[in-house]
């Protein structure tokens, strides 16, 4: 039986896939991917805006489920690093109650998950970041993973 953690960490990719496809879960709005490494390190999402209208922005998701992973995180900053660096924006997705003030990096927004099925609210909005782009590499491991995974859109498909 999963632990509350995990729970919680699926409940919270299922809010990030749901925020990234909008309110209707209109599939070809983005794609989502779960655990995509880049350099070595791993992010724990990114989603990738297909239309010029909502201006094409790859962003990151960092997930954490506790205070303890939070507090882990804090302590080697340049683990997200890579990440940040190939996105236009990058958010801490959390439970309520994990960061505390000041601690969250200046590149980062906060999205809080109040509950099981509720909507996500911007604590701290991200701010929009000025990425060198993702180099090819990035771009492969994506691919990839859409085309071996069907690149799932359906935000109410269990997340793995």
């Amino acid at each position: 039986m999963p632990s509350r953690s995990d729970l919680c960490a699926n409940e919270l990719k299922v809010a990030v896939r749901r925020r990234a496809l909008g309110p209707e879960g209109q599939g070809g709005r983005a794609f989502v991917f779960f655990e995509v490494s880049i350099e070595g390190r791993r992010a724990d999402a990114i989603s990738v805006d297909l239309w010029r209208s909502r201006d094409q922005l790859i962003q990151g998701y960092e997930i954490k489920v506790s205070r303890a992973d939070w507090l882990n995180e804090l302590r080697d900053p340049e683990k997200a690093a890579p990440a940040v660096a190939a996105c236009d924006r990058f958010w801490l997705v959390t439970p309520p109650d994990i960061v505390r003030p000041g601690e969250l990096p200046e590149t980062w927004g906060h999205l809080v998950l109040p509950g099981p099925r509720l909507r996500m609210r911007v604590e701290k909005r991200a701010p929009k970041l000025a990425p060198p782009g993702p180099d090819r590499d990035f771009w492969m491991i994506l691919m990839k993973r859409a085309w071996f995974e069907g690149a799932p859109t359906n935000p109410y498909v269990p997340v793995k």
